[in-house]
């Protein structure tokens, strides 16, 4: 299906789809900053973090990851590969429930888990740089009476991705099913730097505190203006 039925939210970021455009290589290619070296424990939860006990008694999927990466010292490597199901999942699945714990206020060692990331296959899902960080913030200002990151619940990805623009709005429209192997890559490589961004804002965590005043790039350009134009949403 279409970006347009894709829903996220409490449910966590434990899908196997990875996240820059061509925005992202352009101007700040500096990884943003993170916290710093050991566990770091965001001063509270989510607001929409509630831990819902299973069924059967058993921990969340990203509970699991989040014991055997902090409390168990694994790799996110490693944890992928041995699984108690005994079929692997993708290494961006774990670091998404990593994530996730975040959210829910738990300690986690993220720059560790950024490293990890970076070295993770088939796509790298470490932490975005300055460049894209800027241009998902650029993109939810444009975007901000549809989709709301941190006060809502749930939201749509599609907005976001049409606000973010370039090759990303293009493949975004795209049925999924219809991508060339290329568009895959390109919006899992977006949606990867998405689920570090929408954590870290849920888990009130800004890398770039001292940042310039807003600036996002217009839907629509002014009539003779160009996409570069921009204005300013402070």
């Amino acid at each position: 299906a279409t970006e347009l039925g894709i829903v996220v939210g409490g449910g966590g970021l434990d899908d196997d789809a990875d996240a820059g455009d061509s925005c992202s290589a352009a101007g700040r290619t500096t990884t943003i900053a993170l916290p710093e070296e050991g566990a770091w424990t965001p001063r509270a939860a989510w607001a929409w973090s509630v831990l819902k006990p299973s069924k059967n008694g058993k921990l969340k999927a990203w509970e699991v990851s989040w014991t055997r990466f902090q409390r168990q010292g694994e790799e996110v490597a490693a944890i992928a590969m041995t699984q108690e199901s005994g079929k692997a999942i993708q290494p961006a699945t774990v670091v998404k429930h990593l994530l996730t714990a975040l959210t829910f206020g738990r300690a986690v060692d993220v720059r560790r888990l950024d490293r990890d990331g970076r070295a993770a296959l088939p796509l790298p899902i470490g932490a975005p740089d300055e460049a894209t960080w800027d241009a998902l913030e650029n993109a939810l200002a444009v975007c901000a009476d549809e989709v709301d990151v941190v006060g809502a619940e749930k939201y749509s990805v599609l907005p976001l991705a049409q606000a973010y623009g370039g090759e990303v709005a293009a493949v975004a429209a795209i049925e999924w099913k219809d991508r060339t192997e290329a568009q895959a890559a390109t919006y899992n490589k977006w949606n990867n730097a998405r689920a570090w961004w929408e954590a870290l804002k849920r888990a009130g965590y800004d890398p770039m505190p001292t940042r310039p005043a807003k600036r996002a790039r217009l839907a629509t350009p002014p009539a003779g203006g160009t996409a570069a134009d921009v204005v300013d949403l402070t």
